[in-house]
């Protein structure tokens, strides 16, 4: 079973024996590293990376030591395109075909038959959990802005950002 720490953003700590991408190390002296991956020491302050060294030789002091067992740790994801609002309408309007052509029709049918504000927020809502629950941090969405629908879209989408602005 794996454990999970719980920590606030303030807190101060050190995750030791960790496993990263050599890029991570890339100009720091004495990382161990073997081929593309390092094992490594990382304090965090604030929710910021602070300090990095050798796996088991960063001084932890008073702060809590989290001992990764060599775990991977990796960037969160960032995804510059992303439908939010229509992401999810497949169980309602497969496109059978799958062209692009009649991805536009059967969003096209579902915007004119389902968009209300209340359907809106849920798709959003559920893009965006599923987005944090697999790691991203960054969404760069791209919302439907024909007339009618970009009067409740828009609006909608600045209330979803306001809620989620701690998270991603």
């Amino acid at each position: 079973m794996t454990d999970f720490a719980v920590l606030n953003s303030t807190d101060s700590y050190v995750l030791t024996n960790a496993t990263v991408s050599t890029f991570v190390t890339d100009g720091i002296d004495q990382i161990s590293e073997s081929e593309d991956l390092a094992r490594i020491d990382i304090r965090v302050e604030n929710a910021k990376f602070t300090q990095f060294a050798t796996a088991r030789s960063l001084d932890q002091g008073t702060e809590p030591n989290i001992d990764l067992d060599g775990g991977m740790v990796l960037p969160t994801l960032v995804d510059c395109h992303t439908h939010l609002d229509k992401g999810h309408i497949w169980p309602r309007r497969p496109n059978r075909d799958r062209t692009f052509g009649s991805t536009l029709n059967a969003t096209f049918e579902d915007r004119a038959t389902s968009w209300s504000g209340e359907e809106v927020r849920r798709h959003m809502d559920f893009a965006l959990r599923c987005a944090y629950a697999h790691g991203t941090s960054l969404i760069r969405p791209h919302i439907d802005s024909l007339p009618p629908q970009n009067e409740i879209s828009w609006p909608i989408l600045c209330e979803v950002v306001q809620d989620w602005s701690d998270r991603i």
